[in-house]
């Protein structure tokens, strides 16, 4: 029998619905312009398992509501909130941890010696959202590199971060990405993890302690790296590594220190660096770092061998490997003088969406800035270059286009797709000339004209008919020529609306091949409703 949702969030009458409500929406207050939404979930047919919300998911234009959230609360529609406000600013971010073999309570304790105010919360597929609320509004580049930075030194390297977007082109198209909002009144049916805080005793939160808490932990972003700093003891002195690669910044300021399993990857990696800047005594350093940052240090004949490995040439940084892989920050690495990028000024990708289109439109949020571009743009470093100085107004180091690959390849594991209308891009276009070449005034009145080239409407059959190159040549005069060259496009792009090949014959022109779409596709207006005047005449 499938479990009931422990939450009874309905429980104290409508006055204490409304007033939860109205918490909610004050302390996950988010874009104004759109919302997020999702149906039951559907069994996936890979995995079998897995129970998905993405095939009934939809982004919906208007503000979240009062009711909107009495609704999720209730368990009657889910509610999905986009962090980044029409302002480009944040109240709320949120770090999207998928390891289900972390234990909640290892997470909170992470989190309690790192003196950090995040609120984990059980996502829905029973992982973890760590919660991060602001006093004010920041801007949404401010709380997603505060995220990304406290990610890494979790041990969450990867991650997906909420604000997902620096900046919204609304203009163009581009939409937020949302994330379901904890404390969702249903399971369906067991379907999927009830949404709830967690305690840091792995306990479940409450409704009303999840609010009371989540409110007593909203702070001043800035206060952040204070806090940081303070837990690593260090004041406002840099920490060690400073110029190097962030995951030894991060390895290094944890309380328990790097623990055996992982020292000797660590140390490989920390020797690596030490050969860099300090070439003349790196050894020494490296048995030095051993003493205080390993917990027990590692063996002294281990560490020998590690130290003859690296004499034997110089070796790049092991990032692919734990425990590096799960405290790295790729961007600010490469930006660091003894990091990946070896001192070079590299363009940090903070956000990578895709608005699609045929072809599609890329949204880049680099350096504080959106940069809408092409694929070609994007995919190129020296075109991608020059749109950030003609847009960021700032010149990068020059890099291969193979380390650029690398850096894309980054950027693309956070995704963020965005439906195209119906009459965007390509497709869009060619759909509305091919209505204008259907319904203008020289369309057929009967079958007999197709053959002058006229398109003539059955309205019996409900079908357009059309000749193939008459449509193409109305293509070319419309300024689509390259298409209008391509009769495989343009007979591909029929079949995508349903449409197909025909052959009929025709009166004193014999049998004849014609193309055809169905009726539906015109976008037809209706008639508008005449109002009807009391105690007039019509």
């Amino acid at each position: 029998m499938a479990k009931k949702p422990r939450l009874k969030v309905v429980e104290g009458g409508g006055e204490r619905i409304r007033e939860r409500a109205e918490r909610f929406l004050r302390l996950f207050a988010g874009n104004e312009s759109h919302y997020g939404t999702h149906g039951e979930p559907i069994l996936d047919p890979v995995v079998g398992v897995k129970w998905e919300i993405k095939p009934t998911a939809s982004t919906r234009k208007g503000p979240t509501t009062l009711r909107m959230w009495e609704d999720h609360l209730a368990g009657r529609r889910p509610l999905g909130v986009v962090p980044i406000r029409d302002d480009d600013t944040c109240v709320w971010g949120s770090i999207d941890v998928d390891d289900y073999d972390v234990s909640p309570v290892d997470v909170a304790s992470r989190i309690e010696k790192a003196r950090l105010p995040l609120v984990p919360s059980r996502s829905k597929s029973g992982g973890l959202h760590l919660l991060l609320f602001s006093l004010e509004p920041v801007a949404a580049a401010l709380m997603q590199s505060t995220l990304r930075d406290v990610a890494a030194s979790l041990g969450f390297s990867g991650s997906e971060i909420f604000p997902k977007q620096t900046r919204i082109l609304a203009d163009s198209g581009e939409m937020g990405s949302w994330i379901v909002m904890p404390y969702l009144g249903t399971t369906y049916g067991g379907k999927i993890r009830e949404q709830c805080g967690i305690k840091r005793t792995g306990a479940e939160m409450t409704v009303d302690e999840f609010l009371d808490i989540a409110e007593r932990s909203r702070v001043d972003i800035s206060a952040i790296s204070v806090a940081r700093a303070s837990a690593r003891g260090k004041g406002r002195e840099r920490p060690p590594f400073s110029d190097g690669p962030p995951c030894l910044v991060h390895m290094c300021s944890l309380t328990e220190g790097i623990v055996q399993g992982g020292q000797n990857n660590a140390l490989f990696h920390m020797g690596v660096y030490f050969k860099r800047k300090h070439p003349e005594d790196w050894q020494k350093r490296l048995e030095e770092a051993n003493q205080k940052f390993c917990r027990p240090p590692y063996p002294t004949d281990k560490l020998s061998i590690t130290i003859k490995s690296l004499n034997k040439k110089d070796y790049q940084y092991k990032c692919k490997d734990q425990p590096m892989a799960s405290h790295c920050d790729a961007m600010q690495c490469r930006g660091r003088k003894f990091g990946v990028g070896a001192g070079g000024t590299y363009p940090q990708i903070t956000g990578l969406s895709k608005l699609d289109t045929e072809p599609p439109l890329w949204f880049v949020d680099v350096e504080g800035a959106k940069i809408a571009m092409s694929t070609e743009d994007l995919q190129m470093y020296p075109r991608f270059h020059r749109l950030c100085i003609e847009n960021v107004h700032k010149s990068f180091a020059i890099i291969t286009q193979n380390v650029w690959y690398g850096v894309l390849n980054e950027a693309l594991q956070n995704l963020t797709l965005i439906p195209a209308p119906d009459d965007a891009g390509i497709g869009g276009q060619f759909r509305e000339l091919l209505e204008a070449f259907l319904t203008n005034r020289q369309r057929g009145r009967a079958r007999e004209d197709l053959v002058q080239g006229r398109p003539w409407e059955d309205e019996e059959s409900g079908r357009h008919y059309f000749q193939l190159s008459a449509f193409a040549r109305f293509l070319d005069r419309e300024g689509m020529r390259d298409m209008a060259k391509s009769r495989g496009q343009i007979t591909s792009r029929i079949e995508k609306l349903g449409g197909g090949w025909i052959g009929l014959t025709i009166k004193g022109a014999g049998f004849r091949n014609f193309w055809w779409v169905p009726g539906e596709i015109l976008r037809r207006d209706e008639p508008a409703a005449v109002p009807r005047i009391e105690g007039g005449d019509m």
